[in-house]
Parts: structure tokens; C-alpha cells; sequence
């Protein structure tokens, strides 16, 4: 095991993690399922985000590649706990790449949809390690509400934003984020979360994201931003269109898979099926006795 996969498989190694560096390195990032099923719309973002800062490398990512790169950085222990996500899960599985990808190389993570309205070069400084920002909860705004989840609630402005990481690598913040969601992977309880949503979220996602955060925050360099705005970042493509969910649409929606977001060993992975069966006779039944 690399010292690097070391540190992050342990939360409590962090003592020794070494200090964050300075200075953003010219590296976007980018992912998607697959490179030749990408639709038309999203392919356009991506090259318009490159041509717009033709002073960074842009690395564009598949899910081959996720597997390449993490078995090859971090080894097959971190790897291992990457494929117990449900390929179903296509979001979790991208969350737990970032953070590696970030963690690693350092640079600029978008997620696919993101809406990119200033050069990097024009809003980054030398010395930013981490950029941190939260949804826009003023009144009118179109995101009010969002990332407020309960488990969240002693954190003012709720959940850190996570479809954008601008990191220096190896930045402490990203080695505790990775080393509880393989905690989380570990300990994973089926029967913890009423939805897939629920599951992503604090198993992979924001959830885990801002508390790993938050636990540390004032141990590290960061920049806290007034909003993703002031560098020019916009949540989605499509947020200012008619339908601010459009993206759903474009690729397979996660909340709807019927089965664990990790792995379940036998016999417990026989389950999940029988229940899913019993669930769908119910709802017919229901259906039935209401007409």
C-alpha cells in the first residue's frame, strides 16, 4: 500500500497528513459515463469550457478511466471500495473519483453541466489552496432551500458546494473527505436510508463532503467564496432556461435504481430483488382497491 492510499484509508491519520501546498495547478477535470454517448449539449459545454481557458490542460474522464486511475494511484484497496458502488450509482461513483482525482493531481473539477463564465486565470490567486462556497438561500433565489439537509443543521448556510472542487493537491480537506466516505463504503447499512437519494448524499455526497469538512476547516487554507458566482461558476446549463432539471434528462438518473448503493454480500444481495417484488404487488394492490 502506497503512503498516500495510507493516510487516506485511516480518518485518524490526519494528525500526520502533511501540510497544504499553495497555488491551484492549470488542470480542469471532467467526467462522464461514457466518451461516445455524451449528449450533443453537454459535449459543446466541455469544449466551450476549454476554449476558454486555453492556458489550462483539460483532462476529460470515462468510467474506464476512474477504474485506470485509481488502481494505478491509490491501489487495490481503494479501488476495491470504488466498485462496491452500484454501477447504477453512476453519481456516487463520480463523487468518490473527484475527490481522488483532486486529491491527487489537484486543479479544477466541474461537473458535467456546469456553466463556466470566466476565464480561471482571472479569478484565481496564487495562493488559494481550497475554494469553498454554499448555495444562495437569500430570498427569491432559485436555489433557496437547497442543501439545508438535517444533518447539517449546526453548520451555518448549510452543505459546501461539491459539483465544482478547486484544490491544491493533497489538500488535508479532500484526505478527510476520502477517508470517511471509505469508512462510510465499510459500514454501509442498507437499511439506513429511506430513498437512493438519501443514500448518495450522505454515503458519497455533500453530506459527508461538509461535515468532513467542517470538522477541520479551521486547520487549513481555504477561500470562502460569497457565492459560485464571483469566479463565474453556474450551477447548471439549463438553470436559467424553462427547466432547471433538464440535465435529468440526459442521463441515467440514479434516484431511481431499486437496489443498495453498495454492494451487499450473499445472501443479503438475494434480498433486494424479493423486495423490490413485493413492493411492486403492493403498489398494484393499492392500485387495484382504489378504483
Amino acid at each position: 500500500m502506497n503512503q498516500a492510499s495510507a493516510w487516506l484509508l485511516s480518518a485518524a491519520s490526519l494528525a500526520s497528513h502533511p501540510p497544504a501546498s499553495r497555488g491551484i495547478p492549470r488542470i480542469i477535470h471532467q467526467t462522464f459515463g461514457t466518451r461516445t454517448g455524451m449528449p450533443a449539449v453537454l459535449q459543446e459545454n466541455c469544449r466551450a469550457i476549454a476554449a476558454m481557458n486555453p492556458d489550462f490542460a483539460y483532462r476529460f474522464y470515462d468510467d474506464r478511466d476512474h477504474v485506470s486511475f485509481i488502481g494505478e494511484t491509490f491501489g487495490p484497496e481503494i479501488l476495491a471500495r470504488y466498485l462496491l458502488i452500484e454501477p447504477a450509482y453512476g453519481a456516487a461513483r463520480a463523487d468518490l473519483f473527484r475527490y481522488l482525482c483532486l486529491y491527487h493531481f489537484g486543479g479544477v473539477y466541474l461537473d458535467i453541466k456546469v456553466g463556466v463564465n470566466r476565464p480561471f486565470s482571472q479569478v484565481l490567486r496564487p495562493d488559494d489552496a481550497f475554494l469553498l462556497s454554499q448555495w444562495d438561500h437569500s430570498p427569491g433565489s432559485r436555489h433557496a432551500g437547497w442543501g439545508t439537509h438535517r444533518k447539517l443543521d449546526g453548520i451555518a448556510g448549510g452543505e459546501f458546494q461539491q459539483w465544482y472542487i478547486i484544490a491544491s493537491p493533497g489538500h488535508p480537506y479532500l484526505a478527510a473527505v476520502i477517508a470517511d466516505v471509505i469508512r462510510n463504503i465499510d459500514r454501509f447499512n442498507p437499511f439506513t436510508f429511506g430513498n437512493a437519494w438519501e443514500a448518495v448524499i450522505c454515503t458519497t455526497g455533500p453530506i459527508v463532503y461538509t461535515q468532513s469538512i467542517h470538522r477541520i476547516l479551521e486547520a487549513h487554507p481555504h477561500r470562502c467564496l460569497t457565492s459560485s458566482e464571483e469566479i463565474g461558476l453556474q450551477y447548471s446549463i439549463f438553470d436559467t432556461g424553462a427547466d432547471p432539471n433538464a440535465h435529468r434528462r440526459l442521463y441515467r438518473d440514479y434516484r431511481k435504481a431499486e437496489i443498495p448503493l453498495i454492494r451487499q454480500p450473499f445472501p443479503l444481495s438475494l434480498l433486494w430483488p424479493l423486495l423490490n417484488l413485493a413492493r411492486k404487488v403492493a403498489r398494484r394492490l393499492r392500485g387495484l382497491l382504489r378504483r
